[in-house]
């Protein structure tokens, strides 16, 4: 499921991107900042696993 939104993210930003929607600084923002989230998102869920086979 994250994978499949992950991608639907991506691609929605690209096509923003190309059909000049956005500007480059704001394309670059916004895949940094998804990434950022991303990444968050799996030390959660890591951590969450981790208290849990600890109880």
């Amino acid at each position: 499921m994250l994978f499949r939104l992950s991608k639907t993210v991506d691609s929605l930003v690209e096509y923003l991107y190309i059909s000049g929607e956005i500007s480059l600084k704001e394309f670059i923002d916004l895949l940094y900042n998804y990434n950022l989230l991303k990444r968050i998102i799996v030390a959660m869920k890591i951590y969450y696993r981790k208290k849990i086979n600890y109880l």
